[in-house]
């Protein structure tokens, strides 16, 4: 009996953000567009966090807010307030923005790699509104054909899910659009389901582990001495480990920080000894010399745990201390 091919999926709407971190530039240049993904989850000031932050080779700002099931009404006051934060920084301002985000994008280099060209003298005097959600409510979609109507630049997505892959399929671009998006009958969203707390979740979409991380991982797992393990500080061993091996000439890729993280989260989760989870920010999190035990945990990113890292489950922790 041969087994069903396992299914893309996205539970949490993190889970989206994850996937289209890496497969954004891929999905929008099927749309005849070229977009470099320069921070996630980006803290503005009172205004919350901007889910996916994005420039194009003209130094136009995307700014990308996601949700897993419907776009709701309130989806167009929260991109407005991020877009008023937004527009008030200037070319030295995104640049430390997308420098001191989650990312840590060095966006003259990131751009060069990107696009091939130097970063433009001009960035971020106008930006881009983007949606990506499974479905539009009727009046999300008025309201940004309104936005149009005033000038506004906004781009509006529907994802679809296929077994392995997603596809973006523009919507909401004027009236005949909307009026045959509503017309036709969409299946229902599920509910998110409520799902007792586990100490580590499968990841959603299937990820190889490629053979590099994995001898990293084999090699380096020895540092990693304290129950917590923040994301940064594996990060940097990792990039340690990759200088070292590609100084005695071995043909090793360099893994971006979203491909390493993902490598990370199937690493873990085959181990069994670790799971990941996030933390709250705070001086005890910026080194792990003063880490003696785990501080407070999620399983979920949520306002206060957002940092991302790994704990060493307590059996393994115990089995040593004995």
């Amino acid at each position: 009996m041969t087994s069903r091919p396992r299914r893309l999926v996205f539970v949490f709407e993190v889970d989206l953000e994850d996937y289209l971190e890496v497969q954004l530039s891929l999905l929008v240049s099927l749309l005849g567009q070229d977009l470099l993904v320069i921070g996630r989850q980006v803290k503005t000031v009172d205004h919350g966090a901007i889910d996916l932050l994005a420039i194009d080779a003209t130094g136009v700002i995307y700014i990308i807010e996601l949700k897993l099931n419907e776009a709701s009404p309130s989806v167009i006051a929260q991109i407005l307030d991020y877009r008023r934060w937004i527009k008030r920084l200037n070319k030295e301002g995104i640049i430390r923005l997308v420098a001191d985000g989650g990312l840590n994008v060095d966006l003259t280099d990131a751009l060069e790699r990107h696009f091939g060209r130097p970063l433009p003298k001009t960035v971020n005097d106008s930006q881009v509104l983007m949606i990506i959600a499974a479905s539009i409510h009727r009046r999300t979609a008025h309201s940004i054909l309104e936005l149009k109507d005033c000038g506004y630049s906004i781009t509006t997505l529907r994802y679809v899910v296929n077994s392995d892959s997603v596809r973006l399929i523009p919507c909401c671009r004027d009236d005949q659009d909307v009026e045959a998006l509503h017309a036709k009958v969409m299946p229902p969203v599920p509910r998110k389901s409520w799902l007792a707390p586990a100490l580590h979740r499968s990841p959603i979409h299937r990820v190889k582990i490629a053979e590099d991380i994995r001898q990293f991982w084999l090699s380096d797992v020895h540092h990693f001495t304290r129950p917590i393990v923040t994301f940064r500080f594996a990060y940097e061993q990792y990039k340690q480990w990759f200088r070292s091996h590609r100084s005695k000439g071995l043909p090793l890729p360099f893994r971006t920080e979203g491909d390493f993280g993902r490598q990370m989260a199937a690493i873990v989760a085959e181990s069994g000894e670790w799971t990941s989870v996030f933390i709250a920010p705070g001086g005890n999190t910026n080194t792990l010399e003063t880490l003696t035990s785990p501080p407070s945990t999620r399983f979920q990113r949520d306002a206060s745990h957002w940092i991302a890292a790994y704990l060493r489950h307590p059996v393994y922790r115990e089995s040593e201390a004995k």
